[in-house]
């Protein structure tokens, strides 16, 4: 089954995770394990849920947990929603498509998708992570809702609300990207590997051991010859980045602060670490940062820091 949170990295809009590692979890080779986020996301989801409720004027409505929701037309692809929205005559579904007046017919209720993402309250500035407009997107498809919400916490103050219209535009589109992938597991042929973090970490826990094989790879001749390059490239570039760093701390010497033209500053601030066992002692050393003030002109880094 494919569920609409593996929607986005099949699609190649997850950040951490791409198809590889979403074949890896479906076949069976691994179980996906549960990051401290997660784990808090899970145990921080019905106050979320309680302060959207307060925050937006809707009720939210439980669902039973794990349950699969199953598209209405296909039955590989399916969902399981954190919580259930309802529009009211106060707060209406906002793009105007169900009827909340006193003579309704009907009221469905609308996909809520709960998010705990502290310390990211940039990435949920003006619209949400694709990622996560994509899952609602499929969760909206698959309760047969016309809108679905999405709430995230990411820092101290108010929830970061967004209410998005079911998109059939979109849904058509991704369909047979998707159907590609469904049809991959059934055959156990494993997508193209990514550069992505969590497709690094699938592959070692795939192939965690060797068998004393040898294979042919003569398809693979233009890929070696582009990593090599790639790993020259990034040779020359760490051998740049170094020389231009010495430069920089050289014109510094012992100041901690330094003025640019643009009115950024370099910071060179020393940062002093605690041994914690008799063979790690304790150590300092002064990294080199590039700080763009807020307020330029108006304060300096010494009363900033």
């Amino acid at each position: 089954v494919v569920t609409a949170s593996d929607c986005a990295a099949i699609l190649g809009e997850d950040p951490r995770r791409g198809s590889l590692a979403v074949y890896a979890s479906k076949v069976g080779e691994f179980e996906v394990e549960e990051t401290l986020p997660m784990r808090r996301g899970r145990r921080l989801e019905a106050t979320i849920a309680e302060e959207y409720q307060d925050q937006t004027g809707r009720p939210v409505a439980s669902v039973p947990e794990y349950e699969l929701l199953f598209h209405p037309d296909l039955e590989w692809l399916a969902a399981t929603l954190d919580r259930k929205t309802l529009a009211t005559e106060a707060e209406p579904d906002p793009f105007g498509r169900v009827d909340v007046g006193p003579n309704a017919v009907s009221r469905a209720p609308a996909p809520l998708q709960i998010k705990y993402a502290l310390g990211t309250p940039s990435h949920w500035k003006d619209e949400p992570p694709l990622a996560y407009a994509v899952q609602v997107a499929i969760e909206t498809a698959c309760a047969g809702a016309e809108w679905g919400a999405l709430c995230g916490m990411v820092d101290a103050g108010p929830l970061r609300v967004f209410d998005l219209p079911r998109n059939d535009a979109f849904f058509d589109a991704a369909l047979p990207r998707l159907e590609e992938f469904h049809w991959r597991v059934r055959n156990r042929k494993p997508p193209e590997a990514d550069g992505l973090h969590g497709t690094t970490e699938a592959l070692k826990r795939l192939y965690s051991d060797e068998d004393g094989a040898t294979i042919p790879l003569n398809e693979a001749l233009d890929l070696v010859v582009a990593w090599e390059q790639a790993k020259a490239r990034q040779k020359a570039a760490n051998a740049t980045a170094d020389e231009l760093e010495n430069k920089l701390r050289a014109r510094m010497g012992s100041a901690s602060f330094g003025s640019l033209s643009d009115g950024s500053f370099l910071t060179l601030r020393l940062t002093k670490v605690r041994g914690y066992t008799k063979t790690v002692a304790p150590t300092s050393y002064r990294a080199l940062r590039r700080y763009f003030p807020r307020i330029r002109n108006r304060m300096s880094p010494e009363e900033r820091f």
